[in-house]
């Protein structure tokens, strides 16, 4: 039996503001790890994720989400979107974006996670181009990653560690309420046969086949430091991210590194994600530090993306880098940390100090892949 019922679901139905709400069934979750289920998620889709948490005493968060078999993706670069099977150009993918979430407006229900559905990926630090258009963002594209790489999540294994219960959540289409409530119920028993049954990706291993080489040279750095210290000094700026991108040929699965690092480093945010194009894994310190980062997974019909994460992103593709420039102009912070940086600058070179530099270096790896993406119909 599912949650809610049907009578219930007529409810919001009927209640005109929703398109779509979420049905779970709960099982124990005593049988299997989130690792182990997402390996045999793995083997039945190339498109996942997995988002976790734990804190400073290395206890995990309460719920471990995992998703796999998207509806639909939405993906832009250079101004070409690709949206489900529809194809265009546009200067502001927000809107069409805007308009996909609109479809799924979905209800918050008593006793469900935060999370229950809705796109999932990454906007690259080159989305800035379209959030700023006044920008003129002419480096070169090196690495051919997309703009913006969502997909669209009507499935959710949420794993309740507080609970020990395991959440299987499907979406249920109010337009078509009798039929699409069914189709919900097959879906959960679809997935509880995979997580219970399904056989694990076999091979994830991944190896690198070169060495690893920094985008710039030391003296390409150095230099770098010492004009962002002039512009500091200037009072062009008081803050400025440099950064070394790193980079390697790699050959495998990101999946084995992921589970290393969530061992040995357990974070506030980390996830793992494997879209069309590219491959991520990371690890991220509280939001309020240097390199926090969230990711960006949106739900159904509440919000679009927030203003202040324009241009950054889950899974950014330059890395721990804003950019080949390695450097950006900050944004302005205010308040006692900007007195901070005030006293600081006033230490110059050659008396008896430094000026120092904000550093955050982003603990986030991308690998390249090369997938066929085929959207499930509905």
């Amino acid at each position: 039996m599912l949650t809610p019922t049907i009578e219930e679901v007529r409810k919001y139905a009927a209640d005109g503001r929703y398109d779509i709400c979420p049905v779970r069934r709960e099982i124990l979750s005593d049988f299997r790890t989130p690792i182990e289920v997402m390996r045999a998620l793995m083997n039945v889709s190339g498109h996942c994720y997995m988002f976790e948490s734990a804190d400073a005493t290395k206890r995990r968060g309460r719920y471990t989400f995992l998703g796999f078999d998207p509806k639909m993706g939405i993906s832009i670069r250079n101004g070409k979107m690709k949206v489900g099977d529809l194809e265009f150009e546009t200067r502001d993918p927000n809107s069409y974006i805007r308009q996909v979430l609109g479809k799924y407006r979905s209800p918050k229900v008593d006793g469900f996670p935060p999370f229950t559905g809705g796109l999932v990926g990454y906007f690259s630090y080159d989305y800035l181009k379209y959030a700023e258009p006044s920008l003129d963002l002419d480096a070169k594209d090196d690495e051919m990653f997309n703009d913006i790489d969502l997909m669209l999540f009507d499935r959710v294994v949420v794993f309740d560690n507080f609970a020990q219960k395991l959440l299987l959540i499907a979406n249920v289409n109010l337009s078509r309420l009798d039929t699409d409530y069914n189709r919900a119920e097959s879906d959960i028993r679809q997935m509880e046969e995979i997580v219970r049954h399904g056989a694990p990706k076999p091979d994830l291993s991944g190896r690198l086949k070169s060495e690893i080489r920094p985008f710039f040279t030391e003296e390409q750095y150095c230099s770098m430091i010492e004009k962002a210290k002039e512009r500091i000094y200037e009072g062009d700026i008081f803050q400025v991210v440099l950064s070394n991108r790193l980079e390697a040929d790699y050959e495998g699965s990101l999946f084995n590194t992921y589970r290393v690092l969530r061992t040995v480093n357990p974070s506030p945010y980390m996830f793992y994600f494997s879209g069309s194009d590219m491959e991520v894994r990371r690890l991220a310190g509280d939001p309020g530090q240097a390199g926090g980062r969230r990711p960006a997974h949106l739900p159904p019909g509440r919000h679009p993306p927030p203003r202040e994460d324009r241009g950054r992103g889950q899974g950014a593709r330059r890395g721990p880098a804003e950019g080949p420039q390695g450097a950006r102009r900050a944004q302005h912070a205010g308040g006692p940390r900007q007195e901070r940086h005030r006293e600081d600058l006033r230490v110059r070179d050659g008396e008896g100090g430094e000026v120092p530099l904000h550093r955050a270096l982003l603990p986030c790896d991308a690998h390249r892949v090369q997938r066929p993406r085929r959207d499930r119909p509905r």
